[in-house]
C-alpha cells in the first residue's frame, strides 16, 4: 500500500478551510497547552499535528477524494481534539478519555467552533479512539445532504492515533514515575526505541526501532504485541477497507552484542528429522516474523499458546529463535515436556535446570518447583517452556489437576510475577486439550494469547537451504537449465512448493543433496536428476526411519500399508479404521501414530484422522512394503467399501463373487465389518439375497441392534430379501434371542405379496400369536394365501365361532383344503352335531369331509349318518363313508356292507370295495402274495403281462395288493424277496410301484438283516440300492460305519455317493477329513450333491476354506457350493439360529 503523500487540511478548502483553522486555534490555545510537557515531549500540539500527518499519509490520495470536504474537516477536527477529554492534570490518564472527549464536543460545539452535527460526527470518531468499541457507533452521521461514515472514520482514526508511538511521545518524567507493580508500563518504555513507521509491500505496518539496551528491546516487542491485541477491536473494518491492521517489528542494530552461540557446525548444516537448538541459532532462518512476534508475546502474557501442525518447526522456533533472543536479554529459561507423567516431567526438568542440584524433593508439586525457581531468580524473569504439550492428554484428569492448579496460579499475574509459560502443541489437538484443561483456565482455549506457526514460504524456505549449504560449504547449480530459464536452486525451491515448504522436508532434501555434491562442493543437475527429485528425496528418507520402530516396525508397517489405496494414492483413516484393518490394538496405533507424525511420515487431520504425507511415499509403501497378498486384500476391501457404498446410496445388492471373496479374508476383516455399520447393513441384504454367507461378520454385532436392520429388510423391495429377513425374525423369536416380540409388525406382513414373506409371518404366529389374530388367518384362507399353514394357525387359535367359515371354505378344492379338513377335526371335537349337520351340505367337499373328520372323531352314533352317505350319488364321497365304516363298524356289518358295494354301478366304489374285502383276509392269505410277487414279472407296466392276470384288478394294482399284504403281515424272512424284486428291475420312473417296495422293505426289515442291507449297499444297483441306504439309516449303528467309510474308497462312483448318503445322518466329525478330501480331490464341473451335504450336516469352521476355495473355482459350477457355504455359515454363526436354543 506505501504512505499517501497528501495531506488533509491542505485539501480542505472554502468556508471549511476557514472553519478548521479556527478549531485548530482553540484546540492549541484552550486544550493542547494542558497536554504538553515541561521537557518538551512529544504532547499536546504536536501529538495532535501528528495524528493529522498520519492520516494523511494512511488515507490514499485517491480515496481523500472520494470523502469529500466534509469527510476531510471531521477527520482534521478528530485529530484536534481527540484528547480534549483528559482533565488538566499533568501526566494523568483516564481510561474513557474517548467518550469525556465526545461528551464535552457535543455538549458544547460552539466551544469548539462547530455546528451541532459537526460536532456529533467528531465526537463519535473519537469517541472510540482509546477502546476501539465500534459496535456502539452508529454507521453514517448525516449533516445537511451529506453523510459521514463515522464507523469507518472511527477506525482509521485509532489507527492514526497508535502510529504515533516513538521516543518523541514519551515524557522524561513519564519513566521516573512512581508505578504500583514497580515496572514502567511497557508502551512507554518500547515509545523511547521506536523511531518511526513505513507500510511494506504485504500491507503490515513496520515499526523500526534503535533499542538503546536489552530492556528496551525486549519492551519493544512487548509493546508491539500489545499495539497488535489493541488493534484488533478495529482490524475487522480495516481489512473491510484495505487499511493495515497488523505491526511487525524491525529492529535495527544499535551497540547490543547480543550473546548468540555463532559457531558453525559442518556436521549439522542440515538436521534432518531432528530439530534446531540454541548451537544452530546463527543458521535457523526463514522465521523472523514469527519470533518476533513470539518474543512479544512472552514478554507481554502470563500464558502464551504457540500452535501449528505437526513438524512445522514449533520446536526449533523455541530452542534456536526465542530461547537465543531471552538468552541475551538475561532470562532464565527451561525447556520441558510433559512425557507420561506430566506435573512429575516438568517439575524436574525445570529444576534441574534452573535449581540448585538437591534443592527439590523427587516428589515437590509442580506449583511449589515453580514457586522456587521465581525465588531463586527475584530479579531476573523467567520462562518455562512446555513443548509437545499434546503428550498430557495421555493423563488421567487426577494427573492433569497439578498442571491445572499451577497454570491457574501463573494466570493471576500476581501470585509468581516474573514466571511466564509458554505451551506448545498440535494444532489438531486443541479441541481435545481445551475439552480437558484450557477450559478450566480462562473458560476456553480461545481466551489464551495463542499464535499459529504455519509452514515457511518461498523466501523462508530459500533462507533455510543457503543458511545449510553455507554451513556444509556446499553450492548449487547456478546456470540456467534451457528449457525454465531457472537455477537449480528455483527448481528445487519448485518441487518443495508442492510440500508446502515443511521445514523438516527441506532438511532433508539439504542433507541429501549435500551428500551428492561433487568434489569441488557443486549439487549439479545431473546429481539431482539421478536421485529422482524432492519427492524421491523425501520418500526414501522416511523408508529409512522405519528402522527406528525396532520391534514394532512390522506394525508401523501394516499402518503405512492401511494408509494406502492399492493403487499406491494416499487414503484418510481414523485410528480406528486403522485399528480394525490391522488388527493392532488402539494404544499402540496411537502411540506408533504419534510417533510417524513426529517423523512426518504421517500428517493428523483433526478428528483422529491420519494420512500419508504425500502422494509419492503412498506409492514407495505400495511399491516397497505391500507384497501381492497385500494388494490382494486391499482390491478386495475397496471393492467391498465401493460396495457398500453402492448399497447405502443406491440399494445394489454386493454380488456373490465378492462376498465369497471378502470370505476368503473374513477374519481380516471382521473388526473393520463390526466398525462400519453400512457395511454391515450390504452384507446382510446380499446374505438375505443368497449371495454369499455373511453371519461370522454378523455375529459380533448386538443382537438387537442388528435385529433392527433385519427389520427394515423387511421392507426391501427384492422379495427374496424380504423372505429372508422375515425368517430370521422368525428364527430369532424361537431360539429367543429377542428382546421383545412385535407381532403387530409381524401382523402387517401378512399382507405383503410373497408367499414366503407370509409364511415365515404365520409360522411366527403360530407359535406366539393369539386368537386375535384369527381375523387375519381367515382373510388369508378367503384369498388362498398360504392356506396350509393359515389353517395350522386357525386350528390352534380357532373356537365354535370359526366352524361355520372352516365349512364354508372346504367347498372349493385347492392346496388348503386338506388343512381345512385338520382344522375341522380339532376344532368340532366337542360340537359333533355340526359335522353331522355338514352331510346336507349340497358340495360334494364338505360331505367328504364331514366323514373324513368322523372317521377319527367319530363314535358308533354316527354309524345310521355315515350309512345314509352310501348312496350318495358322489364316488368320493361314498369312499369315504366306507371308511368310515371300516373305522367305526364291526367287522360282521363291515363285510356286508362292503359285499353289497360291490354290485355299485361306480368302478371307484367297487374297486374300493374290492381291495378292502381282500385286505380282509391277508393274514391267511399271505402265502399267496408272497408267490403272487415271485411268479409275477418285475415290470408291471408291460401290457403282454397284464393280460397274464385273471383278476378283473390290472397286474398293477395285484401286484401292489402283494406288497401291501406283505408290509401288514410278512416278516423279516421276506426281505430277500423284495430284494430280489428290486433287482428285477422296478425302476425309479415306476415311482408308485417302487415306493411302495422301500416302504414293505423298510417295514420289514430288521437288524438281524444288516448284512443283507450291506451287501445291497456295495453289490445292488440302482433302486436295490436306494432302498438299501433307506434301510441302513434305520437300522445301522456305529458299529456299522467302519463298513460305510471303507465303501467311500470303493472304485464305483455310486457305491461312494451311497456311502455319503448315509454318513450325512449316521456320521460324525472323524469322517470329515475323508470328505475333505474328497471335496478337494473332485475335479468334476458339479461338486457332487451328497459330500455337499454331509459338511452341511457335520461341518466345522475347518471347512469353510475349503467351500470358499470350490467357490472361487471358474472351472466349477459354483451354485450349490455357495448354497452349502452360506448354509454352514448360518449354522456355525448365526445368534438367531434355532437349533442354538438352550
Amino acid at each position: 500500500m506505501g504512505k499517501a503523500k497528501l495531506e488533509i487540511r491542505e485539501l480542505i478548502e472554502s468556508d471549511l478551510k476557514t472553519k478548521i483553522d479556527r478549531v485548530w486555534q482553540i484546540g492549541k490555545k484552550e486544550y493542547h497547552t494542558f497536554q504538553e510537557s515541561k521537557d518538551s515531549s512529544h504532547q499536546g500540539t504536536v501529538h495532535c499535528e501528528t495524528v493529522e500527518r498520519n492520516l494523511g499519509w494512511l488515507i490514499p490520495d485517491d480515496e481523500k477524494q472520494k470523502i469529500g470536504q466534509l469527510g476531510l474537516f471531521v477527520m482534521s477536527a478528530a485529530a484536534c481534539l481527540h484528547d480534549v477529554g483528559k482533565v488538566p492534570l499533568e501526566y494523568v490518564m483516564y481510561d474513557d478519555h474517548g467518550r469525556e472527549s465526545m461528551r464535552r464536543i457535543v455538549d458544547n460545539p460552539q466551544d469548539f467552533g462547530l455546528y451541532e452535527g459537526e460536532a456529533l460526527a467528531v465526537g463519535w470518531v473519537v469517541s472510540a479512539h482509546n477502546d476501539g468499541k465500534l459496535d456502539e457507533l452508529p454507521e453514517n452521521v448525516h449533516i445537511g445532504g451529506e453523510s459521514v461514515p463515522v464507523r469507518e472514520f472511527a477506525a482509521i482514526f485509532k489507527l492514526a492515533d497508535m502510529l504515533d508511538t516513538s521516543y518523541k511521545r514519551v515524557p522524561d518524567s513519564v519513566l521516573k514515575m512512581r508505578y504500583p507493580d514497580g515496572n514502567i508500563p511497557p508502551k512507554l518504555t518500547a515509545r523511547k526505541a521506536i523511531t518511526g513507521w513505513d507500510i511494506d509491500s504485504q500491507n503490515h505496518i513496520i515499526l523500526e526501532a534503535y533499542p538503546k539496551d536489552e530492556i528496551r528491546e525486549e519492551t519493544a516487542y512487548t509493546a508491539c504485541t500489545l499495539m497488535n491485541e489493541e488493534i484488533s477491536s478495529v482490524a475487522s473494518v480495516l481489512c473491510l477497507l484495505g487499511y493495515p491492521a497488523e505491526f511487525e517489528l524491525d529492529i535495527k542494530p544499535y551497540h547490543i552484542e547480543q550473546d548468540l552461540i555463532t559457531e558453525s557446525r559442518k556436521d549439522r548444516a542440515f538436521l534432518g528429522m531432528a530439530s534446531f537448538t540454541e548451537a544452530d541459532a546463527s543458521r535457523f532462518r526463514g522465521r523472523d516474523a514469527d519470533i518476533q512476534k513470539l518474543l512479544g508475546y512472552v514478554t507481554t502474557y502470563p500464558i502464551t499458546l504457540l500452535v501449528g501442525e505437526s513438524g512445522v518447526g514449533k520446536t526449533s522456533l523455541i530452542q534456536a529463535g526465542l530461547f537465543p533472543k531471552l538468552n541475551g536479554w538475561g532470562w532464565k529459561y527451561a525447556g520441558t515436556r510433559p512425557f507420561d507423567d506430566p506435573a512429575a516431567s516438568i517439575g524436574k526438568m525445570v529444576a534441574d535446570v534452573l535449581l540448585p542440584p538437591g534443592r527439590m524433593a523427587a516428589d515437590t508439586s509442580l506449583i511449589d518447583t515453580l514457586r522456587a525457581v521465581s525465588a531463586e531468580h527475584p530479579s531476573k524473569k523467567v520462562l518455562v517452556a512446555i513443548d509437545q504439550f499434546e503428550d498430557v492428554l495421555n493423563s488421567t484428569d487426577g494427573e492433569l489437576t497439578n498442571i491445572l492448579r499451577s497454570l491457574l496460579t501463573i494466570q493471576t499475574r500476581t501470585a509468581i510475577p516474573n514466571l511466564k509459560v509458554l505451551i506448545a502443541f498440535r494444532g489438531d489437538l486443541r479441541v481435545e486439550l481445551d475439552k480437558r484443561m484450557f477450559k478450566y483456565v480462562v473458560g476456553s482455549v480461545r481466551g489464551l494469547p495463542s499464535i499459529g506457526i504455519v509452514s515457511l514460504d518461498m523466501k523462508g524456505a530459500e533462507d533455510a537451504f543457503i543458511a545449510g549449504f553455507k554451513a556444509a560449504g556446499v553450492g548449487l547449480d547456478a546456470t540456467l537449465d534451457e528449457q525454465n530459464e531457472k537455477s537449480l536452486m528455483e527448481i528445487v525451491l519448485d518441487d518443495i512448493e508442492e510440500m508446502r515448504f515443511y521445514p523438516p522436508y527441506i532438511q532433508m532434501v539439504g542433507e541429501t543433496l549435500c551428500k551428492h555434491a561433487d568434489k569441488y562442493g557443486i549439487v549439479t543437475r545431473e546429481a539431482y536428476s539421478k536421485i529422482g527429485g524432492v519427492k524421491r528425496i523425501i520418500a526414501e528418507y522416511l523408508f529409512t526411519l522405519l528402522d527406528e520402530f525396532g520391534e514394532h516396525e512390522e506394525d508401523a508397517r501394516k499402518i503405512l500399508i492401511s494408509l494406502v489405496t492399492s493403487k499406491g494414492t494416499k487414503k484418510s483413516r481414523t485410528v480406528k479404521d486403522i485399528m480394525n484393518e490391522t488388527g493392532i490394538a488402539h494404544a499402540q496405533v496411537q502411540s506408533i501414530l504419534g510417533d510417524m507424525v513426529d517423523m512426518r511420515m504421517v500428517g493428523s487431520l483433526g478428528s483422529s484422522e491420519y494420512e500419508i504425507i504425500h502422494d509419492y511415499f503412498g506409492e514407495m509403501v505400495s511399491k516397497e512394503l505391500m507384497d501381492p497378498a497385500d494388494k490382494e486384500t486391499k482390491i478386495v476391501l475397496e471393492q467391498f467399501e465401493h460396495a457398500a457404498d453402492a448399497y447405502s446410496h443406491r440399494g445394489v445388492i454386493i454380488d456373490s463373487l465378492l462376498m465369497i471373496q471378502a470370505y476368503s479374508l473374513r477374519e481380516y476383516l471382521l473388526n473393520y465389518i463390526h466398525s462400519n455399520k453400512n457395511m454391515w447393513k450390504a452384507l446382510l441384504a446380499a446374505q438375505f439375497n443368497e449371495n454369499g454367507p455373511a453371519w461370522f461378520w454378523l455375529k459380533i454385532i448386538d443382537t438387537n441392534e442388528l435385529l433392527s436392520v433385519v427389520f427394515e429388510l423387511c421392507a426391501h423391495r427384492d422379495a427374496k430379501i424380504r423372505a429372508s429377513a422375515m425368517q430370521t425374525i422368525r428364527d430369532a423369536y424361537m431360539s429367543g434371542n429377542a428382546a421383545s416380540k412385535d407381532l403387530s409388525f409381524i401382523r402387517k406382513m401378512l399382507k405383503d405379496s410373497d408367499e414366503h414373506v407370509r409364511q415365515a409371518a404365520l409360522e411366527i404366529l403360530n407359535e406366539f400369536g393369539g386368537s386375535e389374530d384369527i381375523p387375519l388367518v381367515k382373510e388369508m384362507i378367503r384369498h388362498r394365501r398360504n392356506e396350509r399353514l393359515a389353517y395350522k394357525v386357525l386350528k390352534k387359535f380357532g373356537s365354535d365361532d370359526d366352524l361355520p367359515f372352516i365349512r364354508e371354505m372346504l367347498v372349493y378344492e385347492h392346496t388348503g383344503w386338506r388343512g381345512g379338513l385338520e382344522a375341522l377335526k380339532v376344532i368340532s371335537s366337542d360340537n359333533p352335531q355340526f359335522v353331522r349337520d355338514m352331510l346336507k351340505d349340497d358340495s360334494k367337499l364338505v360331505r367328504e369331509a364331514a366323514l373324513n373328520a368322523m372317521r377319527e372323531l367319530g363314535s358308533s352314533d354316527d354309524l345310521p349318518f355315515i350309512r345314509d352317505m352310501l348312496n350318495d350319488n358322489d364316488s368320493y364321497v361314498c369312499i369315504a363313508a366306507l371308511e368310515a365304516l371300516q373305522e367305526l363298524g364291526n367287522s360282521d356289518d363291515i363285510l356286508t356292507i362292503f359285499r353289497a358295494m360291490l354290485n355299485s354301478d361306480d368302478w371307484y366304489v367297487r374297486t374300493f370295495a374290492s381291495d378292502t374285502i381282500e385286505s380282509l383276509h391277508y393274514s391267511s392269505r399271505i402265502q399267496y402274495f408272497r408267490e403272487t410277487l415271485k411268479d409275477s414279472p418285475c415290470d408291471v407296466t408291460v401290457p403282454d403281462a397284464c393280460n397274464e392276470f385273471v383278476n378283473e384288478f390290472n397286474a398293477r394294482k395285484k401286484f401292489v395288493n402283494a406288497l401291501n399284504a406283505l408290509k401288514k403281515f410278512g416278516n423279516s424272512e421276506d426281505i430277500l424277496l423284495i430284494r430280489e424284486v428290486l433287482k428285477e428291475g422296478c425302476y425309479l420312473e415306476e415311482w408308485c410301484v417302487y415306493e411302495t417296495i422301500c416302504e414293505t422293505f423298510e417295514v420289514l426289515v430288521g437288524r438281524e438283516n444288516i448284512s443283507i442291507v450291506q451287501d445291497m449297499l456295495k453289490n445292488g444297483e440302482g433302486g436295490e440300492r436306494q432302498a438299501a441306504i433307506v434301510a441302513f439309516k434305520k437300522i445301522g449303528s456305529c458299529d456299522n460305519l467302519q463298513f460305510i467309510r471303507e465303501m467311500l474308497n470303493e472304485g464305483n462312483e455310486e457305491v461312494k455317493m451311497a456311502a455319503i448318503e448315509i454318513l450325512k445322518e449316521l456320521g460324525s466329525s472323524d469322517d470329515l477329513p475323508l470328505i475333505r478330501k474328497m471335496l478337494k480331490d473332485d475335479d468334476g464341473e458339479r461338486v457332487p450333491i451328497p459330500l455337499l451335504d454331509v459338511i452341511k450336516e457335520l461341518g466345522t469352521e475347518d471347512d469353510l476354506d475349503l467351500l470358499v476355495e470350490d467357490a472361487l473355482d471358474p472351472g466349477k459350477d459354483v451354485s450349490l457350493v455357495v448354497e452349502t457355504l452360506i448354509a454352514l455359515d448360518r449354522i456355525l454363526y448365526c445368534p438367531y439360529n434355532p437349533s442354538k436354543i438352550s
